[in-house]
């Protein structure tokens, strides 16, 4: 054969694997993209396998639904998980709790645990602009193999509404101010703090500041999931996303609350711990999180994430 016409072929067979490998077939017809990070609406979700008794989706949940006129702050709450941002100069951390139910923090003299929770919660009168309440009398806080007692006098006050924004969005929020006289050990000190409450989650943020030492404190909700939503969907989800190295894939349509929440963790930071247990692949014609090396589809409850209390 002419070497002519052998150059000629060759180069034409280059240029149709060329356009091939460009994303066109030989009829100059786009092929579709593969899927990558860089074009996430193209990477299939991994298919979240549900046990017998499990509910894999529930529907979105925008707001608390139900107003909190004449409710006490302790009830502008709603069942479920709460996760916290919580920062100071020393040291930054991220977890979650389960509240089953709305309950009415009273203060102790015996046992200082419930000045952990917001101010406002210890209000049982209904908030409006102006109304004050006190509390004055001593708690005791253990650590280790001692115990120490503090002496308060507090002073809460509601200021009124005021637009605040948070990790967990913007809100119309209700702000409080205390302040607290303490004596702990002989020493006095006094913390002034600020809490803004928002009907359906009830406390969305708080900053206090320690006038010893001037040193400021910071607790942010970055993260509530009603008590209906499936947990352990959320975590599969993180699991996915994680793999791939982006959430995106999950934004283009939102109309589940699992998956809502699993973005606001993503969003807020929060990462699987044991990511290196895992690994994504077809198995029967579906993508699946599974068992690293293996084809052992993993349970949602196999996944740890980074707001879990850690060991």
């Amino acid at each position: 054969m002419n070497r002519r016409i052998i150059a000629l072929l060759l180069c034409v067979s280059c240029a149709a694997i060329l356009l091939v490998s460009c994303g066109f077939d030989p009829a100059g017809v786009a092929s579709a993209p593969k899927p990558s990070p860089e074009n996430p609406q193209s990477i299939p979700m991994a298919v979240y396998p549900a046990g017998p008794d499990e509910t894999v989706s529930t529907p979105a949940w925008q707001s608390a639904g139900a107003s909190c006129e004449g409710k006490a702050l302790y009830e502008w709450k709603q069942p479920g998980t709460f996760t916290w941002r919580f920062s100071s100069p020393d040291i930054e951390q991220v977890s979650s709790f389960f509240l089953p139910e709305t309950v009415y923090f009273a203060p102790s003299d015996t046992d200082c645990g419930w000045m952990s929770v917001g101010m406002g919660e210890i209000m049982k009168d209904i908030p409006a602009e102006g109304v004050q309440a006190h509390w004055s009398g001593s708690c005791r806080t253990t650590g280790g193999n001692s115990s120490k007692t503090i002496s308060q006098q507090m002073l809460i006050q509601v200021i009124g509404w005021e637009e605040k924004k948070t990790a967990l969005g913007s809100f119309r929020a209700l702000k409080l101010k205390s302040v607290n006289q303490y004596t702990e050990s002989m020493t006095p000190g006094v913390v002034e703090a600020s809490d803004w409450y928002v009907c359906g989650y009830g406390r969305v943020y708080s900053e206090s500041t320690e006038s010893k030492d001037d040193t400021k404190y910071m607790d942010e909700l970055i993260s509530f999931t009603p008590a209906s939503t499936n947990l352990a969907h959320v975590r599969y989800i993180l699991a996915d996303a994680q793999l791939i190295n982006t959430a995106e894939n999950y934004r283009v349509k939102v109309s589940d609350e699992e998956t809502a929440e699993a973005l606001r963790l993503w969003d807020a930071g929060v990462r699987v711990v044991n990511i290196a247990q895992f690994e994504r692949k077809q198995v029967n014609g579906q993508w699946q999180i599974v068992r690293a090396g293996s084809e052992t589809a993993i349970k949602g409850s196999d996944v740890i994430l980074t707001s879990d209390p850690q060991p």
